[in-house]
């Protein structure tokens, strides 16, 4: 996942609105998440973005990938239970950066982690992930289906990259922790 996190594949573009005080960070911003903004800022109109929605190799494909293997070979509907949860949680501490796109916090893995010990602890690390991965990247398309494009814009909007990869790494790491503490 680390080693693919920097390739993405642009899938659509939308149009959403530039925010006039962009200038004056674009620099701390483009440094802190490695989005181009200051180029994205010097083309285009003055006022709106030709925002590109890209998927990440790493934060978006392989773990999908992956989560439909284990509901294909080990299906469990606990994990799709606790998936919709994460999934509300994602989309209520979500927050949208000008600039950046959808900034998930990277603790939010681990409400799968208490759910899955209680519910089902003999297939837990499984549950982890399948919920806990799947519920941020769902978490992120919902947030992205519900973005006020007149309001708030970004010049790159990347699902399960730079904003969210991080959460949705820690979760894959605690599944895989928590799989060498469970007979």
């Amino acid at each position: 996942m680390p080693i693919a996190s920097n390739i993405e594949i642009p899938i659509t573009k939308i149009r959403t609105r530039k925010n006039q005080h962009m200038h004056r960070d674009a620099l701390l911003l483009e440094e802190t998440y490695g989005v181009p903004v200051v180029n994205e800022l010097t083309t285009g109109t003055n006022l709106i973005y030709d925002t590109k929605i890209t998927l990440n190799i790493g934060g978006f494909v392989i773990p999908m990938l992956t989560i439909l293997y284990l509901l294909v070979s080990e299906m469990d509907f606990v994990a799709l239970e606790i998936m919709l949860i994460v999934l509300v949680v994602v989309a209520l501490l979500s927050d949208f950066v000008d600039g950046i796109g959808i900034v998930i916090p990277s603790y939010t893995g681990i409400f799968t982690i208490p759910l899955a010990l209680i519910l089902a602890p003999q297939n837990a690390d499984t549950i982890i992930f399948i919920a806990g991965a799947g519920g941020i990247i769902a978490g992120s398309v919902a947030s992205l289906m519900a973005l006020k494009r007149e309001e708030k814009g970004s010049a790159y909007i990347d699902i399960g990259g730079a904003a969210c990869f991080q959460a949705i790494y820690v979760t894959t790491l605690l599944a895989a922790l928590i799989s060498g503490f469970i007979p």
